[in-house]
């Protein structure tokens, strides 16, 4: 029986797909991968993109790959997930707080959230912009 609102034979393709063996497998795999990450985000199935734009329309000005690392590591009260997330939160603040505002709001591979977590760029992403873009078309 499908839920209400779903297409019965889109319920039962659905339902073949979640029980074959490789999905299991892939649905496991994921699940060990989950437990490496150390510092979970709040930012839900919403992209960091979308984040970013809509962070910009609120303020009306273009805000930096550090705000928008912050604001996806807070919870609603506006507590950091966890005191790593903090202590790179802090980092990104102070760093920010030092330079003029439009240099914080550059995009580069020493901006704030580069210094704060102080590695390198993988070199098919670059944090805080989403999918897509890669740091050799961003730098």
């Amino acid at each position: 029986m499908a839920p209400e609102g779903i297409d019965k034979d889109h319920w039962a393709s659905f339902v073949d797909y979640r029980l074959e063996d490789r999905t299991k497998e892939i649905a496991q795999k994921n699940k060990h991968n989950r437990t490496k990450q150390t510092l979970a985000h709040t930012g839900g199935s919403k992209s960091i993109a979308r984040k970013r734009e809509e962070m910009e329309r609120e303020c009306g000005h273009k805000v930096s790959r550090g705000q928008v690392w912050i604001a996806t590591h807070k919870k609603t009260n506006g507590a950091f997930v966890s005191d790593e997330a903090r202590e790179i939160g802090e980092k990104i603040e102070a760093y920010e707080s030092t330079i003029s505002s439009t240099q914080s709001k550059e995009i580069s591979s020493s901006d704030s959230l580069a210094r704060a977590l102080g590695i390198k760029e993988h070199c098919g992403r670059v944090r805080g912009l989403g999918l897509g873009p890669c740091p050799s078309k961003v730098f």
